[in-house]
């Protein structure tokens, strides 16, 4: 994908028209158009603030990926997901991770900070999930759990007939959770992805 494609992809993916990155810009429309159209040449003051605005990274815009290396597109990376922050919202994201291009194919993803001793000593604070955006999961898969207005969780999860069971690899501070039916409606308890990768802080 071309610079001027990077650009007007995240362009709509924000919901700006090339009149409202104009603005922010400081630019005449004309411009932006030629910029989206490849027959404007960017300069550096102009991508500084491209990212800044379209938040992503310079590499990302430039295409800087290494020969050979599959092409990548950036995902958010969000602090905490909660119904308190409204689910997925912007205020939270503090910063980007990159995933293959090609997964874009199979759905919606997103990245979040692990927080808590919970999943030790597999995963620990810091850590970074890789999620498929999705309101359910296969039995035993690891997912990204909400329940009632608690921040978003990485647990292990359990299917009976019953109901579902919330398993953290370090019992001793979080025991296995079983939520009845009855309790899934009533406590809100809701699977908003699945961890598909997990980056491990160094």
């Amino acid at each position: 994908m071309s610079i001027e494609n990077r650009i007007k992809s995240k362009r709509k993916e924000l919901n700006l028209t090339q009149r409202d990155l104009a603005q922010k810009m400081d630019i005449s429309v004309s411009v932006m158009n030629r910029i989206e159209k490849g027959s404007r040449a960017i300069r550096d003051e102009e991508l500084i603030k491209l990212t800044k605005i379209l938040e992503v990274s310079p590499k990302y815009l430039l295409g800087l990926n290494k020969k050979g290396e599959r092409e990548t597109v950036e995902i958010p990376l969000y602090r905490i997901i909660s119904r308190n922050s409204k689910i997925f919202s912007r205020e939270e994201i503090i910063g980007y991770e990159e995933i293959p291009s090609e997964w874009q194919d199979k759905g919606e993803f997103f990245a979040l900070r692990i927080k808590g001793v919970s999943m030790m000593p597999r995963f620990v604070d810091g850590d970074v999930a890789i999620v498929k955006r999705q309101s359910d999961c296969e039995n035993g898969e690891l997912a990204i759990v909400l329940v009632g207005d608690d921040i978003a969780t990485l647990k292990q999860v359990k299917k009976y007939k019953e109901g579902i069971e919330l398993i953290g690899y370090n019992t001793s501070v979080y025991p296995p959770h079983f939520y009845s039916n009855e309790e899934i409606k009533e406590l809100s308890v809701e699977i908003i992805g699945v961890a598909v990768e997990i980056r491990v802080k160094i």
